[in-house]
Parts: structure tokens; sequence; C-alpha cells
């Protein structure tokens, strides 16, 4: 029973140093493309608060 649990973990495949950069690369990309998404939105909010600003819509002044 040992010996086969030892002759086992003895062939393991080696790690594919490819298929890492692969994983590697599209981590990457989905975190870079969430992150530019946020960034849109952000600046979608600030450009709507300008404009309604700019409208005169709303102030940044407190009313007394």
């Amino acid at each position: 029973m040992t010996r086969y649990i030892r002759a086992k973990s003895e062939h393991r495949p080696r790690p594919s140093v490819v298929k890492e950069i692969c994983y590697s690369m599209v981590l990457v990309l989905a975190t870079g493309i969430l992150w530019k998404m946020h960034h849109w939105n952000e600046q979608r909010k600030v450009r709507v608060f300008y404009d309604l600003l700019e409208k005169g819509e709303i102030s940044v002044v407190a009313e007394e």
C-alpha cells in the first residue's frame, strides 16, 4: 500500500509555465476591465453632477 502511494506521488506532472502565464493574463485582463468599468462609472457620476450644477438644478451652497 505504501509503495503505491509513494510511486503515485513521485510521478506528478510538472506545472506548465505556459498555462500559468495564460491564467495570469486572463486574471489581469479581467481585473483591468473591472477597474476600468468602475472608473467610467465614477466619471459618469462626476459629469452628471457638474451638468446639474451648470444648469442650476442643484447648488453646493446651503440655503438659509
